[in-house]
């Protein structure tokens, strides 16, 4: 019969209590991991667009290349949005107040000419404004 008593149960209070705590140790892990959710989405969304702005540099490289010899391209500061979210609305269609500038002009630091090619980007990422821009200078291509 002492075996018996000296078995202890658990009483609601006790396991009311267990829970408790057990909720105030998982409360910090919760916000950490919608905090994680965030970050993972503006990940997303700055690959998705350095991508399309790396494809759009290509874009202006083989049209400088296809040029006649001579000739000199320039675009200054054209908004290039909405033919980008025309191609990639797919890729695009969660980003929101996305805007893309270009510029494409007669570079002054190569020699024998080329091009200076810059694309700037700024969009909303959440609550947050986010922006950057891609430079690249295409020297002119040299008959062989």
């Amino acid at each position: 019969m002492r075996n018996r008593t000296s078995i202890r149960a658990l009483s609601l209070i006790e396991i009311v209590l267990a829970i408790a705590i057990l909720i105030l140790a998982l409360i910090p892990c919760a916000s950490l991991f919608s905090q994680s959710i965030s970050t993972l989405r503006d990940i997303r969304d700055r690959t998705v667009i350095i991508n399309i702005a790396e494809q759009q540099i290509h874009r202006y490289i083989h049209e400088i290349n296809n040029l006649d010899s001579g000739t000199p391209m320039n675009i200054i500061d054209q908004d290039i949005t909405q033919d980008i979210i025309a191609e990639s609305q797919d890729k695009l269609a969660y980003i929101k107040d996305l805007k893309i500038i270009a510029t494409v002009q007669p570079s002054s630091i190569c020699v024998n000419g080329g091009h200076e090619i810059k694309i700037d980007v700024a969009w909303k990422s959440g609550t947050r404004s986010a922006k950057f821009s891609l430079f690249n200078i295409k020297a002119r291509r040299e008959n062989l």
